[in-house]
């Protein structure tokens, strides 16, 4: 017998070893939803792989807007190019 589960979201009846409800697809254990919230909030406090350099009052200045925008764009180059030979590795034979 297959134990069912009423869904807090739609009302519906659904397997309960599910962790998603069938029918609209909520989230339907507690315990893997605190996991996933633990998870997200961890997530949130990873820096970002590519963040770019912010310059402080850039926006009123001219010259620190420019020297700003040419950073962002040494930094894009730097990732292109990264990305490249990343990619260029992983495609030669084995």
């Amino acid at each position: 017998m297959i134990n069912q589960k009423k869904c807090e979201h739609c009302n519906n009846w659904t397997d309960g070893e599910k962790a998603f409800c069938d029918t609209c697809g909520g989230i339907l254990d507690f315990k893997y939803r605190k996991e996933r919230d633990d998870l997200e909030k961890e997530l949130g406090n990873v820096p970002l792989l590519f963040e770019y350099v912010k310059i402080k009052n850039a926006e009123n200045n001219k010259l620190l807007f420019l020297v700003e925008k040419a950073i962002h764009g040494g930094q894009a180059i730097i990732f292109a190019i990264i990305t490249l030979v990343t990619f260029i590795i992983l495609a030669l034979p084995l």
